[in-house]
């Protein structure tokens, strides 16, 4: 018996619709814990529902009304 021969990995066009920003962030509020994407110097790349309402908790309220997001000393330190 022979089986049809399969395709290892995914296409070209199929990677690009997988790797979308709004599939990466669909896939991260599927988490139950919060995901927080940074770059190594700590600036804000990504984050779920939960990671962000986690960081506004954590955050001083004289810095709560900038207009991009704040990642807390609590979470990346000083």
């Amino acid at each position: 018996m022979s089986y049809p021969k399969r395709s290892r990995g995914v296409a070209l066009g199929e990677m690009r619709i997988m790797s979308t920003p709004e599939t990466v962030q669909a896939v991260m509020e599927g988490f139950v814990d919060g995901i927080l994407i940074l770059t190594k110097y700590g600036g804000w790349v990504q984050a779920n529902t939960t990671a962000q309402r986690l960081c506004r908790q954590l955050t001083p309220k004289s810095a709560a009304n900038l207009d991009k997001p704040i990642v807390p000393k609590a979470i990346w330190g000083s």
